[in-house]
């Protein structure tokens, strides 16, 4: 059953903004229109293409987050106390 426009819900109306062909009943062929990169492991993807010599399409596009993830590993700060600045 399809859903008029404004029963569906917000990923359904980017998915189908971004459809570029049905491949088979579950699968769709999207157009992607950014790249966001996670420090941890998006340059995993940037480094594949450059081994490949292949260029990013529209770098323009291409955005990164850092990890705001903290160790809780003592000595995380090497030899800085928590709370000391030298």
């Amino acid at each position: 059953m399809l859903l008029e426009k404004h029963d569906q819900t917000l990923l359904a109306k980017i998915w189908d903004q971004h459809v570029i062909a049905h491949l088979s009943e579950d699968t769709d062929l999207l157009h992607v229109d950014r790249h966001l990169l996670h420090d941890l492991g998006g340059s995993r993807g940037l480094i594949d293409l450059k081994s490949r010599n292949l260029p990013v399409h529209n770098p323009e596009l291409t955005f990164a987050t850092p990890d705001h993830a903290i160790s809780t590993q003592k000595q995380r700060a090497g030899t800085i106390k928590t709370g000391h600045f030298h």
